[in-house]
């Protein structure tokens, strides 16, 4: 038998897309109980997730066009209606087009042309938004980076692409004049946020915030840019070609070094396609609020590209503070609200006084990802969003910068709590098993694997990890996520731990064991007192390592013997001896990543966080 399914596995992995929707449409009816017939017992090839998939969701066709091209093709009629709104600043579909029209034109004078890299380091404002564009539809790549990156992350991230030009925020231009004589960059252009602002409050904001900017030859304001003369510049549109290199994004860094993730117009487009075929609670005149920083692919492609593609207006927030979430939340009057965020963004809601009274009946989808959300935490804010009339749970969403961003979603029909959801449309994925490699069955633990039409085409100059992260498999591209979880027999995904930050311990009998943080974490969350905590495996003489615990108490708690005892007590009830903690070190916060996850690294190390007692367990 196990030598039939590989065969068979092989045959599969050789189909062309309209053979494979020609199956995926055979499993449908099958799972549906339309067919007879059997299944094999392993996920990847009986896909259960599709019995939740509409026939004519399944034979949708992947686009086979740029991102600007895709964009314009889907927003033919909503000209007239309101694509961005930035503090009150309301751009129409049309005014966007002739932006972007304008700005692809002073590229190409400046000198950009097709494949050269574009380096942009801003916030989230209109700006973003016309360069995504405007440098796909003239066949150039644009490079997102964090802008609060330091001189040598600058000159390291600019230099690796070896880019001409740059778009910064005025705020970070200090940080990238020192190193521009040691790159090739021609022209720094310097763009304040408060630029596209409604005239009153910028006005308020340039006498509240001053930044000085010193301008040369090579470093210009965007108002100079704008100035650039395009007469005599043809307009161009690059045509489609498959697999084509057209945003490049950056891991987020948690334990090493950040990668630069090369995307196509197909990774992005191909998002869009599978939330659009079943996200049916997204209508042209919603409303998005976008909060993440344009640095991560999965605001470019999820608050960005997709509701703009769906004719929803993105309601941009430059410098968000969670704890502001009042001000933004469900402001619009009219259409559903959407949300996308990190988990901290709406447990906010759950302790927010002045959401007390608000109704929020009008809102959409609100997805959270990037870190877990605990079971207890997702139970609370649907009990909160019940008692405020919400019509809609939270939904999650799993995956990563390789693939754009998410490779599973809670749909509607497909919320189970605890689940990261079942595999996106087009999306399939399998549990491989960590000794043997092989494909698991159901409710089997070992690491997530996906395949998926989102997926990136390497990592940019690293060939090493690309073949150590992305397995081959006939016409299948398979990326390793270096997570632990497990798939139900309905297709839902659910996400246990993580691989890398796996550790090696000594038990009481000498034995050699695999401990793996995340379940020790899990552990010490069922604590009242815990707020964050963040497990490490310390190096031990003995034993090789042990746990090593990070706690962050929740507001309105201090250490006390009593939370220490709390501590070690669920853990000697739940945990077996190898994976309780020696050491507890409580501290202020956790110090993050650009891109908001807590930084393994530096709290393993001890950097940039301050220790406020410090326990050890004999």
């Amino acid at each position: 038998m196990k030598e039939y399914l590989t065969e068979y596995k092989k045959e599969l992995s050789m189909l062309n897309k309209e053979e494979i929707i020609m199956r995926d449409i055979y499993l449908k009816e099958l799972l549906d109980g339309k067919l007879l017939g059997p299944l094999t017992n392993v996920p990847s090839i009986d896909k259960p997730w599709l019995s939740k998939y509409e026939i004519n969701s399944i034979k949708a066709e992947l686009p086979k066009e740029t991102i600007y091209n895709y964009f314009i093709k889907n927003t033919k009629e909503y000209d007239n209606l309101i694509a961005i709104n930035y503090y009150g600043t309301k751009i129409t579909y049309g005014e966007l087009k002739k932006n972007i029209e304008e700005i692809s034109k002073k590229l190409i004078k400046m000198g950009i042309k097709k494949g050269d890299i574009v380096t942009i380091a801003l916030p989230t404002c209109p700006l973003t938004t016309y360069l995504f564009y405007a440098i796909n539809k003239i066949g150039a790549v644009s490079n997102f980076i964090h802008p609060l990156s330091n001189p040598n992350e600058f000159e390291n991230l600019i230099n690796e692409v070896n880019s001409k030009i740059v778009f910064a925020y005025d705020g970070c231009v200090k940080n990238v004049v020192p190193i521009l004589n040691n790159t090739n960059v021609e022209k720094l252009v310097s763009y304040s946020p408060f630029t596209d602002m409604p005239l009153v409050i910028k006005t308020l904001m340039n006498f509240k915030i001053k930044t000085n900017v010193e301008y040369s030859d090579k470093v210009i304001s965007y108002n100079d840019f704008m100035k650039i003369k395009t007469n005599d510049v043809t307009s161009y549109t690059e045509e489609y070609k498959k697999d084509t290199l057209a945003v490049m994004t950056h891991t987020s860094g948690t334990t090493g070094v950040p990668k630069g993730a090369m995307h196509t117009n197909d990774g992005f487009n191909s998002m869009v396609l599978q939330y659009k075929a079943v996200a049916k609670n997204f209508n042209v005149g919603d409303t998005m609020l976008t909060v993440l920083p344009p640095l991560a692919s999965f605001m470019l492609c999820n608050c960005m590209h997709m509701p703009l593609c769906l004719g929803v207006t993105v309601d941009m927030v430059c410098k968000y503070d969670k704890e502001d979430i009042h001000k933004y939340f469900l402001k619009n009057k009219t259409g559903s609200f959407h949300m996308m965020g990190i988990p901290s963004y709406f447990t906010e809601i759950l302790d927010n006084k002045k959401l007390k009274n608000t109704d929020f009946s009008r809102l959409g989808y609100i997805v959270v990802g990037g870190e877990k959300l605990e079971k207890e935490k997702e139970e609370l804010i649907n009990e909160c969003f019940k008692s405020h009339n919400a019509k809609v749970k939270i939904t999650k969403g799993y995956g990563e910068t390789e693939i754009v961003s998410s490779a599973t979603y809670t749909f509607e029909n497909a919320n189970k709590l605890g689940s990261v959801g079942i595999p996106l449309l087009k999306t399939s994925v399998k549990i491989v098993d960590l000794d043997t490699n092989e494909e698991l069955s159901y409710n089997k633990e070992g690491e997530i694997y996906f395949n998926s039409p989102s997926l990136m085409k390497a990592y940019y100059n690293n060939i090493e990890e690309t073949k150590e992260n992305i397995v081959t498999f006939g016409n299948e591209r398979w990326i390793k996520t270096g997570d632990l979880g497990y798939i139900d027999n309905e297709g839902n995904v659910f996400v246990t731990g993580r691989i890398k930050r796996m550790f090696l311990t000594v038990g009481s009998d000498k034995s050699l064991t695999k401990a793996f943080p995340d379940r020790i974490e899990n552990t010490l969350s069922f604590s009242k007192y815990v707020e964050k905590c963040l497990v490490v495996g310390k190096p031990d003489k003995e034993r090789n390592k042990v746990p090593k615990a990070f706690i962050v108490l929740k507001s309105g708690f201090n250490y006390s013997d009593e939370v220490l005892s709390d501590l070690v007590s669920i853990c000697n009830s739940k945990l077996r001896e190898t994976l309780r903690p020696t050491e507890y070190v409580f501290i202020e916060k956790m110090p993050v990543t650009k891109m908001g996850k807590i930084n393994i690294n530096k709290v393993e190390n001890e950097e940039d966080i301050n220790v406020l007692v410090r326990k050890k367990i004999n």
